[in-house]
This record gives C-alpha cells, structure tokens and sequence, in this order.
C-alpha cells in the first residue's frame, strides 16, 4: 500500500500474513487481495498461502483484514472443524463493506479431516475489547441442513453496499451429500443490524423446500425463484412448479404469480420461473415465463421465454389499520399512533405496518398526513 502523497519511489507499507506458517523453504510468500473499499474507512483484505513446514508445498489459505493503525489480522472461520489437525485450513474473504465488514467462505473438516463443505462467516472490524474483531458464521447448519454424511454447506450468491448480504444453505433433510434433490434455504443478512432473516418459502408433504435468491437491489429488494409443492412431495407430483418471488423487510415475501394482474391465467401464463433483474426506481421486473398451454419439467429452468412486467405499488392501505374489519372507528387511530411509537397493536388484532402510503420510506410526516386524508375519504398521496 502507499499512503496519499507518496512517491512510488518511496518504501510502500506491506500488508498480508508474511510469518513462518506463510513462508516456504525457499523464502516464498504469497499474499493477494480480494476484497477492499479505498472511501473511508479504507480497509484491504485477501489471502495468503499456507504451507506446510519445511517445504514449498502449499495447503491451504488465510483470509487476512487489513486498515491503518491496526496492521495485519487474520479473520474469518479457522479454528475447530473449520481446520485440519496438521494446520491446514482456507479461508477466502469475497466482499468488503463500507462499514469495513468483510464476508467471506471457510472449508470444513472432520474430525478425520476430510472435506465435509464450507460455512458463510462475516468478520466486523477490532471494537473496544475486541481487538482482533469478531467472526460470526452466516447461513443454518442445525441437523436439516447437515447430511447424513456430515456435509454442511452454506454458500454466498450476493451483497450490496448498503448493507446485506444473501445466500443459501443446503437443507439435506436425511440425505447424503450426494443426492441430486437436496434443498436449500435462503438466509439474508444485515451487516447493520446483524440481523440474519431466515426465508422458506413453501414445504413439501416431506418437509423439503427449494429456493434460490438472484439479485438485491440497494434498498434491500430480493428476487429470485422458489419451488411450490401445494401439499404434494416431489418435483414431478401433478401441481408442483417454481415462481418467482419477491422479499424485503418491510414488506416480506410475495409470489410474483400472485401479483400479476388477473394471475396466470390472466396473463395467459402456465408458469413463471425466476426474477434475474428488478429495478425498483421504474418499478419494472423481468421474469422468464410459460406461455398457456406450453408443457415445461419444474426440475430444469427451460422455460424458454422472458416477459417484462411493470409492477406498481399498492397505494395506501386500508383505513381498518389493526384489521379488525371495523372501520372507520377511533381505535384504528388509536391503534395507528401506538404503532407509530413502538408499540404494539391493540389486543387481539394484528396491525398493519406504519409505511402507510407504502412509498418504502417511513417513519414519515407523509404517512400521519395520508393515514388522516384516506380516514376523511380523500385520496392516497
């Protein structure tokens, strides 16, 4: 690295792992970097060759993080199953944040250290009293999402810089690595929050489920395509298929299926398959289709077309705000102030959120003024 205002003619600052475990017999060190934000705060991170002692044979890698004023850490998931017992272990940091956080990807062993998969990890920064930082592992890895022969597999699909990141575990469900059917489950998660957000959208009569995230937009919009079972057990039961399907937080899940306009049948579709791409500024998403009366096999993405839908936003909600099919009445305003401090709906009832107006922008001004125009008959902004 060299400092602002430097010449290339002065010493640069070295940076990586450079100690006897990174070093072979002959003085080799190897250190490149994968991740890394040059805006503030400027923070670099890679990997390093490991090689085994005495020889210039390599096994494995490091992950290492790398900021002013604190020099060289190694980070992410390497000690306990996720490192052999003669050292070796890989560790790869794929992303850096603006926050300084890295996600990344760590090997697994056991305990005869064989290859049994690979956990998600994401590493913040040194705090007081965390000096070296902290590594959290991403993804499931309970016994649904371990196989019967000890594989667990977490994997990394996607991230933004404000602050997510997605990916998917393995959902073995009693299976061995091997089998061709296991599911997957997504997880999303928050580097601001540190919140992980677990998503399983539909369960087979065997308690299977397959999902695939795609893309995220920056304000934390997620497409991807999801299989439906409607209470049968496998891909080829008569009405099982995969949707597209959309998510954030504010709003949760929905199929896209079920937000066409007049359904399937009224856009003379058989199916939809995935949503690759989803631009919430001109509120447009393009999905792959089936045409009515086309047949297609659920198990291959070989729906063969892609069709372009506009989706527009709902408007304002009902003015029946904790849902109670009572309205207009005073405890839905009641209800709609104590929601807006925090606090929860009125007993019994299930509230609605307080984005009223839905523009994805809240708490606001706008909603409280909305909330009173809808209440006296007027219209949504």
């Amino acid at each position: 690295v060299y400092p602002a205002g430097t010449s290339l003619t002065q010493q640069p600052i070295i940076i990586g792992l450079n100690g006897p475990e990174h070093t072979n017999s002959f003085g080799l060190q190897n250190n490149q970097a994968t991740a890394y934000r040059i805006d503030a705060p400027l923070r670099v991170g890679g990997i390093a060759t490991i090689f085994f002692p005495g020889t210039s044979f390599p096994f494995g890698r490091s992950a290492w993080s790398w900021a002013p004023g604190e020099g060289t850490i190694e980070i992410g998931l390497f000690t306990g199953e996720h490192r052999r017992s003669n050292g070796a272990r890989d560790n790869f940091a794929v992303n850096a944040f603006p926050t300084g956080h890295f996600v990344g990807i760590a090997d697994r062993y056991d305990a005869n250290d064989n290859f049994v998969g690979n956990s998600a990890w994401v590493w913040t920064p040194p705090s007081a009293g965390n000096p070296q930082g902290v590594t959290r592992r991403l993804g499931l890895f309970d016994a649904l999402h371990t196989s019967t022969d000890g594989f667990q597999r977490s994997e990394i699909y996607g991230w933004t810089d404000s602050g997510y990141a997605y990916g998917v575990s393995y959902r073995y469900n009693g299976r061995p690595n091997t089998d061709l059917y296991v599911g997957r489950t997504v997880w999303i998660y928050n580097v601001n929050t540190q919140q992980q957000t677990v998503l399983t959208f539909d369960l087979s009569s065997t308690n299977d489920a397959i999902a695939l995230p795609l893309r995220m937009t920056e304000d934390g919009v997620l497409t991807g395509y999801y299989q439906f079972y409607n209470g049968n057990e496998g891909l080829f039961d008569p009405g099982s298929g995969r949707a597209a399907f959309i998510w954030s937080a504010q709003r949760g899940f929905a199929s896209i299926d079920g937000l066409l306009e007049g359904g399937l049948n009224g856009q003379q579709l058989t199916a939809t398959g995935f949503a690759d791409v989803f631009d919430t500024a001109a509120d447009v998403g393009v999905l792959y289709a089936v045409p009515a009366g086309v047949p297609y096999d659920p198990t291959l993405n070989n729906y063969g077309w892609s069709t372009a839908y506009r989706l527009t936003r709902a408007g304002c909600d009902s003015i029946d705000f904790n849902n109670n099919q009572v309205f207009p009445e005073d405890q839905d305003v009641i209800d709609f102030f104590n929601v807006l401090a925090g606090a929860p709906c009125s007993a019994g009832n299930t509230c609605s959120d307080i984005d009223f107006n839905n523009n994805g922008v809240f708490q606001e001004d706008q909603d409280v003024i909305d909330f009173f125009i809808v209440l006296a008959g007027g219209a949504c902004s």
